[in-house]
């Protein structure tokens, strides 16, 4: 019961927080929208924008894991090797040196 509360929290803060991103300009709000829409490249420069708080954008490590994930999860080289060196770093998530050899492989 517990977990499943938990679980529920973590999906309702991870849909929650896109939308708390500060972007000014069209351009920023168009990224946003195609990362949504599944698009890797998007999703991969916003990961960045994230990460490093560029282009107007709150750094929000945790967030721009999310984004790398996405990437990662539609077989993206460079979006498995950044969240490699988040779990190595421990950006964004706890240091796990399995979590990122596994992503290095």
């Amino acid at each position: 019961m517990i977990k499943t509360a938990v679980f529920l929290l973590l999906i309702s803060t991870l849909l929650i927080c896109p939308y708390t991103l500060r972007g000014d300009d069209n351009a920023a709000d168009k990224l946003l929208m195609q990362a949504r829409a599944g698009d890797v490249t998007s999703q991969l420069r916003l990961a960045d924008e994230l990460m490093f708080g560029r282009n107007n954008r709150k750094a929000m490590p945790q967030l721009a894991v999310y984004w790398s994930r996405q990437a990662a999860l539609q077989n993206s080289p460079e979006g498995q090797y950044n969240l490699a060196i988040c779990y190595l770093q421990g950006w964004g998530v706890d240091k796990k040196r399995p979590a990122a050899a596994y992503r290095y492989l």
